[in-house]
């Protein structure tokens, strides 16, 4: 179902012309129904497996089993091949279950935390500017050379420092201005990830019972519990995308400000320590050709 909307709907919004930030947020509002549509259908099958078979098992439950698996005398070791690896996958399941709903906070943290700090951004950047538009050269003419060098490595440690900040930034920036075209492709390989479990669990839940039938459904049922919170995930990443990118720009604009500040000094600072390097080198050359 995903699929043919993305295929067919978003290439509509581009002939129509929409202004960028409209399609941008059309575009942000169909990976937030796509993802929470594929949530909702993995936790119903999960819910419905679960239902049947006892198979919603904590980590802690899974690796109770693979101990006993492999301290169990008289298992042929071609049904532990078998086992293993499937209750192996479920704790990788369970894995990324924690892992993607770690996620899923930090973005409704954003969310939620973000706005304000990009207004104080906002405020602070006015600020800068205003301190910016009114700063005056300082006077550093009866500075001795020894100062001046000294200082001026200080103020360059700090324009390195804010150069790294920036391209820290601006990689970001880059990086979360691609994440809704990349959040489309993930939403989609998660979804068509979620049908094939859903399908493959419907299979064996009408088998005879088995170890191997048991695994199975085990591995499965968190396999659609994980594709669940991985578009949980998606759904809230894509809904933060926007107020994340404002602070990105917010934090970037302000580190620009400030290096802005830093440079009149510097650029004095190197002009008048090399003006009395070279009217020393002038005296010295006028004194050993008076010699």
């Amino acid at each position: 179902m995903l699929k043919p909307i993305m295929e067919t709907v978003l290439p509509r919004c581009y002939k129509a012309n929409l202004p960028k930030s409209l399609a941008k947020l059309f575009f942000l509002l169909l990976l937030l129904i796509a993802a929470s549509y594929g949530a909702a259908n993995a936790e119903k099958a999960a819910k419905a497996v679960a239902s049947q078979t006892n198979t919603h098992l904590s980590s802690p439950q899974i690796k109770a089993k693979i101990e006993e698996l492999n301290a169990k005398e008289g298992v042929a070791e071609e049904l532990k091949a078998q086992l293993l690896p499937l209750y192996q996958s479920a704790l990788d399941n369970l894995s990324g279950i924690e892992a993607n709903s770690a996620k899923m906070a930090e973005y409704e943290a954003a969310l939620k935390a973000a706005p304000e700090k990009t207004r104080k951004l906002q405020r602070e950047i006015e600020q800068q500017q205003q301190k910016l538009a009114k700063q005056t050269t300082e006077d550093i003419s009866g500075i001795p050379n020894a100062e001046l060098e000294h200082r001026l490595v200080l103020e360059k440690e700090k324009i390195t420092a804010i150069d790294g900040q920036i391209k820290k930034l601006d990689a970001e920036l880059s990086l979360q201005n691609d994440r809704p075209q990349r959040i489309r492709q993930e939403t989609i390989v998660a979804q068509q990830a979620l049908e094939e479990g859903q399908k493959k669990l419907a299979a064996f839940s009408v088998q005879p019972a088995s170890k191997e039938a048991e695994a199975k459904k085990i591995q499965l049922s968190t396999l659609l519990d994980a594709r669940s919170a991985e578009l949980k995930m998606l759904s809230a990443e894509a809904n933060s995308n926007l107020v994340r990118v404002g602070r990105l720009q917010a934090e970037l604009q302000l580190a620009k400000i400030q290096k802005e500040m830093l440079l009149p000094t510097v650029t004095a600072i190197e002009t008048l320590v090399n003006e009395r390097k070279q009217l020393e080198a002038i005296h010295l050359e006028h004194e050993l050709s008076q010699a």
